[in-house]
């Protein structure tokens, strides 16, 4: 960095800089490394009486991954096959 630069940490971000954007956050409940209740907080994610979450921005679509931890789900499958069917759709298709 030179003196004009700021050094930003984003892990460190306590509001969403860009709240209009789209996204979809998957967020595995029992994520070690990222805690999940925090991820839920910053979101602006709340949990409807069926049991659903939802976020208070309408562009974010907020998923729950269960009994999944940062990297393995319980029952020893990698994270990025259970999340790769659902975030099929938010890739670019260069071909």
């Amino acid at each position: 960095c030179n003196a004009n630069e700021v050094d930003v940490d984003p892990f460190l971000a306590v509001t969403d800089v860009d709240q209009e954007s789209h996204r979809l956050v998957m967020w595995p409940d029992k994520d070690q490394i990222v805690n999940y209740d925090q991820g839920k907080r910053f979101f602006g994610v709340s949990t409807t009486k069926k049991g659903d979450v939802t976020s208070s921005s309408l562009n974010t679509e907020f998923e729950t991954i269960p009994n999944c931890g940062h990297v393995f789900h319980e029952d020893g499958t990698f994270i990025l096959d259970l999340i790769r069917p659902r975030l099929k759709a938010y890739l670019v298709d260069f071909s």
